[in-house]
């Protein structure tokens, strides 16, 4: 992992992940608006689902194109509030208990504890861990409607319902907003589900030398489930275990 200053990790925000990323979500095809909501309805439907719940936990597949080498590994969150969190990325884990995080190195196969520089432990430790990714889900959980209005002021365009998709076997809304000024050419675009506004994926997009939108980064999410009891054990400092994903969640893309 590289390091990170202090002010680059404490401007880590949705402003980043905003500039765009097309995941291989599968989507069958992205139709028009056919719903009476609009995207502030669904923002704050999505946005209260979250706050409300007290457990979160999520498996799906992170698509990573920065580098030269495509990479499709496995995600897993879990969640219990207020300030509990396990992040695990392929083989690598993130654990977060109040302010106090820990981080797994599977090449190195040791634990070690980071110094925490942020009011921010989720979101820095899954900042850390990706190597640089800015999740919107962290956001969403700790910051809830504000981890969207942030971004939606008048120097940035406004989100905006793109149309409707099947994302992860679910209908879905799609969200989209383009980047403006020095982030012209970058979209993102976030899938919510139409009947538990949970987040299904996302997306990453820029304009590419050819002049077409190329993915940079994305994430699906085939399992997703609120309110569901989580022992005490699962937020301890043990080593990962593999990753085991639906039967549905195919790695590819």
């Amino acid at each position: 992992m590289h390091e990170r200053t202090a002010a680059g990790v404490a401007g880590i925000s949705l402003a980043l992940i905003l500039m765009g990323a097309g995941c291989g979500l599968n989507t069958a095809r992205q139709d028009r608006p056919s719903s009476s909501l609009s995207v502030e309805d669904i923002l704050e439907r999505c946005s209260a689902t979250y706050s409300r719940s007290p457990t979160l936990q999520v498996r799906g597949l992170l698509r990573d194109y920065r580098g030269a080498k495509r990479k499709v590994l496995p995600i897993r969150w879990d969640y219990a509030r207020p300030d509990r969190c396990r992040l695990q990325i392929g083989m690598d884990l993130a654990l977060i208990v109040g302010q106090h995080w820990w981080s797994y190195d599977h090449l190195s196969g040791r634990f070690k504890a980071p110094r925490q520089i942020t009011t921010t432990p989720i979101q820095t430790a899954a900042y850390f861990l990706s190597d640089g990714i800015p999740f919107l889900l962290p956001d969403v959980l700790t910051r809830g409607r504000r981890a969207f209005e942030a971004h939606d002021d008048r120097r940035r365009s406004r989100w905006r319902l793109e149309g409707v998709a099947w994302i992860a076997d679910r209908p879905c809304y799609a969200i989209r907003r383009e980047g403006q000024g020095r982030d012209r050419g970058r979209r993102w675009t976030v899938w919510i589900d139409q009947d538990r506004f949970l987040i299904r994926g996302w997306s990453w997009e820029r304009t590419g030398p050819d002049g077409r939108m190329r993915t940079v980064l994305g994430c699906t999410y085939f399992e997703v489930v609120v309110n569901r009891p989580m022992p005490p054990e699962r937020f301890a400092v043990r080593e990962p275990q593999p990753i085991v994903l639906p039967r549905k969640a195919a790695p590819g893309g």
